[in-house]
């Protein structure tokens, strides 16, 4: 069950980047490069969403703001290319998923 969640979150991040989701989800994604004072680092050219900061850590780090980026980031940087389809990117992800499993 684990597994369909992250694979849901890293499409739906995927989307995003992609502008094929509604605004108010869009504005949960934000890449590293777009942020002014992270603009330099690494992670900017890898294609990472920057996590927002969360206080409880109990619901904090589940919410759709924090748990997106922190998929996304987590998914391999071969597969976070945004040239794909959806339906192409999604098919990567299930067969990089089952083969860890």
């Amino acid at each position: 069950m684990p597994e369909c969640v992250k694979y849901k979150l890293s499409v739906m991040a995927h989307r995003c980047l992609n502008g094929r989701v509604p605004q108010y989800l869009a504005t949960l994604c934000v890449p590293v490069a777009l942020v002014a004072y992270r603009q330099h680092q690494r992670s900017a050219t890898r294609h990472q969403l920057a996590v927002p900061s969360y206080r409880l850590s109990t619901y904090g780090r589940r919410a759709v703001a924090v748990a997106g980026p922190m998929t996304w980031n987590a998914v391999q940087t071969q597969l976070r290319r945004l040239d794909v389809t959806t339906a192409a990117f999604g098919r990567f992800l299930k067969t990089v998923m089952f083969s860890e499993y």
